[in-house]
C-alpha cells in the first residue's frame, strides 16, 4: 500500500522570499489556463439555477457544490500550479461569488446581476491565483495541523478556509461592480461607466493596494449591511476588527502558514479602518453616497499612510502593507504594529470621509437649489 506524504509547509524564510509586494512586480504564469474557464462557473450556474430553482436555492446549491468539492480534494489533491487538483480549488474559489451575491445584488442599477458576478468571479480568481505566491499552503492548512491531519485528508479543510477568503476577494469584485455601476449611473451609460472604473484601476497600477483597500472597504460595508437592525453595524466592527488584527498579526508571526490569502489579509486591518468613521458618524443609514466617500477616503488613505511608514516617495514607498506584512514578527510585536497602523488609517481617514461628504452633499442642495 502506497503511503501519502504529509503535506511540507514552506519555511518563514523561503516564503518572505518569495512573497511579492502586492501588485508589485507580479508575472502569472502559464497555469491560468486551467482555471481560466473557472470565471465563467459562476454566472452560468446562476443563470441555470435562477430558471430551475427557488431563490433559497440558488444560495444552497453552491454551498453544496463547495462541501462536495471540497471533499473531492481528498481524491484529488494539488500537487502544484495545474492538475485536477489546482482546478479544484479554483471551482471552490469561484463559487463563493454566488454566495456573496446577495450582499451586493440590491444596490445594482445599470449593470446586471450576471455581468456584476462575471466581474467578481474575475477578480477573486485573479487574486487569489495569479497575484498570490502560493495557493497550496494556507490557514486551512494550519487548522488541520493542529487537528493533527496530514496528507490529503488535509485538502478538503484547505479548500473550506479558500472559500472564506474567496468571499472577500468575490466581494472586492463586486465592489468594483458597484463603483462601476454608480458611474455609469451618473454619466447616463455604463460603457462610460466601464471606461472610466477602467481608468480608475489604471491608474492605481502603481498604488495597487489603495484600489484593492478602498473596494475591499466597499465590500465590507456592503457584508455588514446584510443585518437590517440599525445600530447593529457599530457592533459588528468590533469583533470584526479584533479578528483581523489577531489573524494578521499571527500569519505575520507565521508567515509559512499564509499562502493564497496573504493578499488579503495585510488589506484587512487598513480597510477596516477606513470604515470606522462611516459607522461611527451613521451607524443607521447606508448610502450610495457614503459607499463612495468610503472608497475616495481609502484610495487618499491608503498610500498616505504608506508614505509615512516608508518616509520616501517610491511605488515600493507607496504600497507598504506586503513588505510590512512579509516580516517576521513576534505575534505581540506584529499586534501592536497593525494596531498602529488601524488608528493612523482612522484619523487620516476620517479627515477626507468629512470632506469627501460635505463635498457631495454640498454638490446635492446646489443641485436641488437650482
Amino acid at each position: 500500500m502506497e503511503i501519502e506524504k504529509p503535506i511540507i509547509l514552506p519555511s518563514p524564510d523561503e516564503l518572505s522570499s518569495t512573497t511579492p509586494d502586492l501588485f508589485v512586480s507580479l508575472t502569472p504564469d502559464l497555469s491560468w489556463i486551467w482555471f481560466a474557464p473557472v470565471v465563467l462557473v459562476p454566472p452560468v450556474l446562476y443563470q441555470a439555477l435562477q430558471r430551475s430553482v427557488t431563490e433559497r436555492w440558488q444560495q444552497l446549491v453552491p454551498l453544496l457544490l463547495t462541501f462536495a468539492f471540497s471533499l473531492a480534494l481528498y481524491a484529488a489533491p494539488p500537487t502544484g500550479r495545474d492538475g485536477v487538483g489546482f482546478l479544484l480549488l479554483a471551482v471552490i474559489a469561484s463559487l463563493a461569488t454566488l454566495i456573496a451575491r446577495p450582499a451586493f445584488e440590491y444596490a445594482l442599477d445599470r449593470l446586471s446581476s450576471t455581468a456584476a458576478i462575471l466581474v467578481a468571479s474575475a477578480v477573486s480568481i485573479g487574486l487569489l491565483f495569479l497575484f498570490a505566491s502560493t495557493p497550496l499552503t494556507g490557514l486551512g492548512v494550519l487548522l488541520a495541523g493542529l487537528l493533527g491531519i496530514e496528507a490529503a485528508v488535509a485538502w478538503p479543510i484547505a479548500g473550506l478556509a479558500l472559500f472564506l477568503f474567496g468571499l472577500l476577494t468575490a466581494g472586492i469584485g463586486y465592489a468594483l461592480a458597484l463603483f462601476v455601476d454608480e458611474i455609469g449611473d451618473r454619466m447616463s451609460s455604463i460603457v462610460s461607466g466601464l471606461f472610466f472604473g477602467a481608468l480608475l484601476l489604471l491608474a492605481g497600477l502603481a498604488i495597487g493596494e489603495a484600489v484593492a483597500g478602498g473596494l475591499l472597504a466597499l465590500a465590507l460595508l456592503q457584508f455588514i449591511r446584510i443585518v437590517p437592525e440599525k445600530g447593529v453595524h457599530m457592533l459588528l466592527l468590533f469583533p470584526a476588527v479584533a479578528g483581523a488584527l489577531a489573524v494578521t498579526a499571527f500569519t505575520q508571526a507565521h508567515p509559512g502558514m499564509a499562502g493564497t490569502e496573504a493578499i488579503v489579509l495585510p488589506l484587512l486591518v487598513p480597510a477596516l479602518a477606513v470604515l470606522v468613521p462611516f459607522v461611527l458618524l451613521e451607524p443607521q443609514v447606508l448610502t450610495r453616497r457614503e459607499g463612495i466617500a468610503v472608497v475616495v477616503s481609502a484610495l487618499v488613505t491608503f498610500p498616505l499612510v504608506s508614505f509615512i511608514l516608508t518616509r520616501q516617495m517610491t511605488i515600493a514607498g507607496l504600497n507598504a502593507f506586503g513588505p510590512l506584512y512579509a516580516e517576521t514578527l513576534a505575534f505581540e510585536a506584529a499586534l501592536f504594529r497593525w494596531g498602529l497602523i488601524f488608528v493612523e488609517v482612522i484619523l487620516l481617514s476620517l479627515a477626507f470621509y468629512l470632506i469627501v461628504v460635505m463635498g457631495l452633499t454640498a454638490l446635492r442642495r446646489a443641485k436641488v437649489q437650482a
